[in-house]
C-alpha cells in the first residue's frame, strides 16, 4: 500500500524491451534507497513495481504485458523522470489516502492553467466508464500523487497542483497531451458500485 505522498523522482538509465515486457532501470537518490531490498514494492508513476535487482543507486524493475497494457509505463524512454514512493510501513503518517498502486486506466493533458501560486490540471479520461468515480472533492491518484478533484466537466476532470507537488515530481515536466495514470480511490468505487448494484435489483 501506498499514500500517494511521491518522496522525489527516479530517471530511467536503461530499457530492456522483449515482446510484451520490458525491463527497465531507473537512477534513484540516496533518500529514495534507504533499506531498500530486492523483492521491495515501489510506486513507479503510481503503478506497483517489484525491485529485481539493485546496483549502487541503480533500481531495476520488470514490467510485464498487462501493466504494460493498462498504464503509460509503455511510453518510457531514456531520461523519463518517474515519481517515487516506498510502500506505507506500519505507523508511517497518512498524507495523503490509501493508494494500492493498482492502476485504474490513463488519462490524457488536455490543458494546463498557469496561476500566480499554482497550476491547474485538465484531465481528459481515456476510459469513459471510469467518470462515475470522478466526483468534485474526491480522492484520485494521478501518476502516483493523491490529489483532491476540483471540477468534473462531461469527461474532463481538474486538479490544482501547488509549488512543492510541481517541484517534487514529474508534473514539473508535464505538458499537453502526456498521458497519465490514474488510480481511481477503492473506497469511492465500492460505494458507487454498491448504490448502483441496489438501484438494478
Amino acid at each position: 500500500m501506498f499514500t500517494g505522498i511521491v518522496l522525489g523522482v527516479g530517471k530511467v538509465i536503461k530499457i530492456v524491451k522483449q515482446k510484451n515486457f520490458f525491463c527497465i532501470t531507473i537512477k534513484l537518490n540516496n533518500n529514495l534507497l534507504s533499506n531498500l531490498r530486492i523483492g521491495d514494492s515501489i510506486s513507479n508513476n503510481g503503478c506497483c513495481l517489484t525491485v529485481t535487482s539493485i546496483y549502487d543507486q541503480n533500481v531495476t524493475f520488470d514490467i510485464i504485458e498487462e501493466t504494460l497494457n493498462t498504464t503509460n509505463l509503455k511510453y518510457l524512454r531514456i531520461d523519463s523522470l518517474i515519481n517515487i514512493e516506498r510502500a506505507l510501513k506500519i505507523n508511517d503518517e497518512l498524507g495523503g489516502h490509501l493508494v494500492s498502486g493498482h492502476v485504474s486506466g490513463t488519462v490524457v493533458v488536455s490543458k494546463l492553467i498557469h496561476k500566480s501560486k499554482n497550476m491547474e490540471l485538465w484531465l481528459q479520461l481515456k476510459d469513459v466508464h471510469l467518470i462515475k468515480y470522478i466526483f468534485e472533492k474526491g480522492f484520485i491518484c494521478i501518476n502516483g500523487v493523491s490529489l483532491t478533484i476540483n471540477r468534473v466537466v462531461n469527461n474532463f476532470f481538474s486538479v490544482f497542483l501547488i509549488p512543492a507537488t510541481i517541484k517534487n515530481t514529474n508534473f514539473i515536466v508535464v505538458k499537453e497531451k502526456d498521458i497519465l495514470n490514474i488510480e481511481i480511490d477503492h473506497m469511492t468505487q465500492i460505494i458507487v458500485d454498491t448504490v448502483n448494484k441496489k438501484i438494478r435489483k
